[in-house]
């Protein structure tokens, strides 16, 4: 582990070696009677080994924490596969692809995949101007005669050439 010019000058203040994140984490899931026998060559060893598994980049990383349900997070991550054959058979014995809950997880979206995308498919079916159909007819009054008005597509009533399809907003 390469130490800068600012834990230099700590460690040598305090006589305490400077604070890394990674190994300190790991330090903590270790009893403490055993975690302060490691010696300096050791903890740079632990270091440097933390520090090459986190380097690993994904071309996908997301990481989502739900502020609604405390405790509960997402993380989809996507890229290369780099483990070995052996590493992934031994993952998918410790973590399997279908259990009960992600089989819950997987219905619970399809259903409310399904849901939203109904809702959708109605909302284009929805008339934006639903009294339309109850707005008075439009009188054409350059029809004089029933044929010109219903070879144009519109009703003769009453004497008079009506649209009952024009734009209500027009």
């Amino acid at each position: 582990m390469k130490v800068n010019a600012q834990d230099q000058v700590q460690w040598s203040k305090t006589g305490q070696r400077p604070s890394h994140f990674p190994l300190d984490t790991l330090l903590q899931h270790i009893p403490p009677h055993i975690a302060t026998t490691f010696d300096n060559a050791q903890l740079d060893a632990l270091e440097q080994a933390l520090n090459q598994r986190s380097r690993s980049h994904h071309t996908v990383d997301i990481r989502i924490s739900a502020p609604f349900w405390p405790r509960f997070y997402l993380v989809v991550l996507a890229g290369s596969e780099q483990r070995s054959p052996a590493r992934r058979a031994q993952e998918r014995q410790l973590h399997p692809l279908w259990t009960p809950v992600h089989g819950l997880i997987v219905v619970g979206s399809m259903a409310v995949s399904s849901l939203l995308l109904l809702g959708l498919l109605l909302l284009q079916r929805v008339d934006p101007i639903p009294l339309h159909k109850a707005t008075a007819p439009a009188g054409i009054p350059f029809k004089d005669d029933p044929a010109s008005c219903e070879q144009s597509g519109r009703i003769w009533q009453a004497g008079e050439c009506l649209d009952y399809e024009h734009d209500p907003m027009f």
